[in-house]
């Protein structure tokens, strides 16, 4: 009896170690797994985020490339204009000057030519002509307002040179040659309208056609 029991007594023991063992073994295993889960779960955030900084660099570099890019492209297109404006105000500058020195000698040219008329037309009978109708220092004075205007905004059209010569013949003493040449300037300056708004103008205080005929 007592043989049997110790039997049964082994057996149980033997059969619970053997459970406990197998659980053991068991949570281990269990263990072991959720480590290994772990440490693989670990090293791929760690690439994970080692590849995102990756990008991050690449793309800062990409960015810094294109930002001196433009920035380049912007000096150089501001150095290319700088170029163009300088190239252009030389250009102005200098088509300027050549039409200042071409209207220069224009203006001498016409002076000594309009001086060679007032003395080549001095000479003979003429001297003692006169075309005004009136005392030329009054036909300004005249002339209504509208005609005042006319007057103003037509000889704005006039270079100084010609303003200033017409002046320097009002102001001189043979009447008939100063108004010839006054009108010489008048009809090679104007367009044919303005002339012939000008000419009807003072024909109430000119002789124009005695003029005309000699111009």
């Amino acid at each position: 009896m007592n043989k049997k029991l110790m039997s049964i007594i082994v057996i149980l023991c033997t059969g619970i170690t053997v459970f406990c063992m197998i659980k053991v073994a068991k949570n281990i295993e269990q263990n072991k797994e959720n480590e290994i889960k772990q440490v693989i779960e670990t090293e791929k955030q760690k690439q994970d985020k080692i590849k995102k900084e990756k990008v991050r660099v690449e793309q800062e570099k990409i960015k810094s490339a294109n930002k001196k890019i433009a920035e380049e492209n912007t000096e150089k297109l501001n150095k290319k204009n700088d170029v163009e404006e300088k190239s252009e105000k030389n250009k102005i500058e200098s088509n300027y000057e050549e039409n200042k020195n071409k209207s220069t000698q224009q203006a001498d040219s016409t002076s000594i030519k309009e001086e060679n008329n007032i003395k080549s037309d001095s000479v003979g009978n003429e001297k003692s002509k006169t075309v005004f109708k009136v005392d030329k220092n009054t036909i300004m004075d005249k002339l209504s307002f509208q005609e005042k205007m006319k007057m103003l905004n037509i000889t704005k059209k006039l270079s100084m040179i010609d303003y200033g010569n017409i002046k320097k013949y009002l102001e001189g003493s043979d009447e008939y040659n100063s108004a010839r040449n006054i009108f010489r300037i008048l009809k090679s300056r104007l367009s044919i309208d303005d002339y012939k708004e000008v000419r009807e103008i003072l024909r109430p205080y000119i002789d124009v056609d005695s003029i005309e005929k000699e111009i």
